[in-house]
C-alpha cells in the first residue's frame, strides 16, 4: 500500500470518528432537557414574590423539580440525572387519589417552590409559593 493510500484510510477513519462523535453530542443535546437550575428558580420566585433574606429567615423553603406526566400525575425528578424518582403527592398524603396540577401540560418540567411560616411567626403553618416552568423560567402560578 502506498503512503497516499494509508493517508486516505487514516483520514477517512478520523472523519468517521468525528461524524459519529458529532452525532452522539447532537443526540445527547436533543434528548436531555435543558432546564433552569434550582438557584435560578429560587431567584425568580424571590424576585416575583419580592422576598428578602430577612423575610425568609423564619420560614421553611421547599423546592421540587417535577416532570408532569398528565395533569393528574407527576414525578419528582433527580436534578442531576433528570430521572423520574418518585410520584409527587401534592397534599403530602398517599398517592391514592389523583389531584390536578393546574396550568401544566404532559411532558412539562416545573419547579414547585413552597414557603411555610414557622412558629411563633404570625404566618405559622401558612403555605404559599410559586410554580415555575423549568424550561423558560416563566411563573405559572
Amino acid at each position: 500500500m502506498t503512503p497516499k493510500g494509508k493517508l486516505t484510510i487514516i483520514t477517512t477513519i478520523l472523519l468517521a470518528i468525528g461524524v459519529i462523535s458529532g452525532l452522539v453530542i447532537l443526540y445527547d443535546y436533543l434528548e436531555t432537557p435543558h432546564l433552569i437550575s434550582k438557584d435560578q428558580a429560587f431567584a425568580i420566585a424571590t424576585r416575583t414574590g419580592n422576598w428578602s433574606q430577612n423575610f425568609l429567615s423564619d420560614k421553611t423553603v421547599d423546592m421540587k423539580l417535577l416532570h408532569v406526566k398528565t395533569k393528574w400525575f407527576a414525578f419528582i425528578v433527580d436534578e442531576k440525572t433528570f430521572e423520574d424518582i418518585i410520584p409527587h403527592c401534592p397534599k403530602n398524603g398517599p398517592c391514592v387519589e389523583p389531584q390536578e396540577i393546574h396550568g401544566v401540560e404532559a411532558g412539562q418540567y416545573v419547579w414547585i417552590i413552597t414557603v411555610t411560616g414557622q412558629p411563633p411567626n404570625i404566618l405559622s403553618g401558612r403555605q404559599w409559593g410559586y410554580m415555575i416552568d423549568a424550561t423558560n423560567g416563566q411563573v405559572l402560578q
